[in-house]
């Protein structure tokens, strides 16, 4: 269901009896939710980066994550692959798909800038945060 088209709530009628909530993160900010709750994200400026799933503040040691023992190294690893499909470094024109033009509501694929600035800076943020609570792991050399 989109939330922001008033046509849903005729056609899902109920929906409109369930408890919601509004909240604006700012630059710099972080908004956390448990797992399983029902969301929907409005971005108001881009670049925006956001993730979703069970994996988010976990950083203790799993095995369950394809030979990678931290979630945020796991993250990194799967956003930078989805990266390398749609840029090439010297090739100025994205390589993959925008699949909300046809999609709409899908999310649009990566920005370069995202993959190039935002991503590795915020897995060193992370990398640093993880160190603080658990010791040293796995870095993003290592992948």
């Amino acid at each position: 269901i989109n939330t922001f088209d008033p046509y849903q709530y005729t056609k899902f009628p109920k929906f409109e009896k369930a408890q919601c909530g509004q909240v604006t993160v700012t630059p710099g900010e972080l908004l956390y939710y448990p797992g399983y709750w029902w969301h929907q994200t409005y971005q108001l400026e881009t670049p925006t980066v956001g993730y979703t799933g069970a994996l988010v503040g976990v950083e203790a040691d799993r095995n369950d994550l394809g030979g990678v023992k931290k979630a945020h190294s796991r993250f990194y690893q799967d956003i930078m692959d989805k990266c390398a499909k749609c840029w090439k470094k010297g090739e100025p024109k994205r390589l993959c798909p925008d699949i909300s033009q046809q999609w709409p509501g899908a999310a649009p694929p990566i920005m370069r800038e995202v993959c190039e600035t935002y991503l590795p800076k915020c897995f060193e943020l992370w990398e640093e945060h993880a160190e603080s609570l658990h010791g040293k792991t796995v870095g993003k050399d290592e992948l």
